[in-house]
């Protein structure tokens, strides 16, 4: 929400104050990304709030800056206020998409407890990760697409609030209707299935940035084109059926691809010449591509 010559100042939109300040048996908590976040440990600090580092003794202390933190919000708290107001970018964080809000009647230690068992998990291989659920974009595509087990364990404090795909929408995940019954020293594995719903989760921020990127350079994409699929897609294709092993390489094919309006290799010959390395290849089908769309007229051109 935008606060400017709005008095008095609302904390949350009216549309979720009922969900956050509306029960009063229950809490509300901000779980934040402090990569997200300038300043962010001193920042808690300074608002009164109560919260905790996910993390522990000296990695605490060493990753304050990146790492998640819990919060527990207040009606009328000018921190709280600033986590859903718009505006300068280092006071006002909505824009900032820097976590997820959560309903529950335990206290924060409570639920930091249990949250924190979520922070580093061992997938069925026997590999280690951690898991930013603060984010969330990866929160809500566990949520969505990862297993029962992880929906279950993410939502045993409570509800749990994000925003969505699109502007201004928020999303509400709710317990399921029976408490999960997995045993509390029982660890957390990460499933095949929630390692894929990270994937999309990867997917989809890249194609966010490549779109955002290829908007600014090259001008939108014609109407008839649904853009958010168009990119997906072709960044699934570039790894998975041309081999295109990192993001450098996938975003020159993306532009190419974008320029010409339809998969570049139906366009351009992809054959390496001499000794170009796969890199240079795509650098120089990229270009070409923009000489082509350029006397198309397809590029926006300053």
């Amino acid at each position: 929400m935008r606060q400017i010559g709005v008095w008095p100042r609302p904390t949350v939109p009216d549309a979720l104050h009922p969900w956050l300040f509306g029960d009063p048996a229950q809490r509300s908590f901000a779980l934040l990304d402090a990569a997200r976040i300038r300043f962010l440990p001193e920042r808690l600090r300074q608002s009164g709030l109560p919260h905790a580092c996910l993390f522990d003794g000296t990695t605490a202390e060493d990753l304050a800056d990146t790492a998640p933190w819990l919060v527990e919000l207040a009606d009328g708290n000018d921190f709280t206020r600033s986590l859903f107001t718009r505006g300068d970018a280092h006071r006002d964080l909505w824009d900032a998409e820097a976590g997820v809000f959560l309903r529950s009647p335990l206290p924060l230690h409570e639920v930091r407890a249990h949250l924190r068992k979520l922070t580093r998990l061992c997938d069925e291989e026997g590999e280690w990760f951690y898991l930013r659920f603060c984010d969330p974009l990866y929160a809500r595509h566990l949520l969505t697409h990862g297993s029962e087990e992880m929906r279950a364990r993410l939502l045993r404090s409570g509800p749990m609030m994000m925003r969505g795909p699109q502007d201004g929408q928020m999303l509400i995940w709710t317990p399921p209707a029976q408490p999960d019954d997995l045993a509390p020293r029982r660890a957390l594995l990460l499933r095949v299935q929630d390692r894929q719903a990270l994937k999309l989760a990867r997917l989809e921020s890249f194609t966010t940035r490549m779109i955002a990127w290829l908007t600014e350079a090259y001008g939108p994409l014609p109407e008839q084109i649904d853009t958010p699929h168009f990119v997906g897609q072709l960044v699934l294709h570039g790894q998975d059926q041309l081999g295109l092993t990192n993001e450098r390489q996938v975003a020159d094919y993306v532009a190419a691809s974008w320029l010409l309006r339809t998969p570049a290799e139906r366009v351009l010959d992809f054959t390496p010449i001499g000794h170009e390395i796969p890199q240079a290849t795509l650098e120089r089908i990229h270009d070409e591509a923009y000489e082509i769309s350029r006397k198309s007229a397809h590029v926006r051109v300053s």
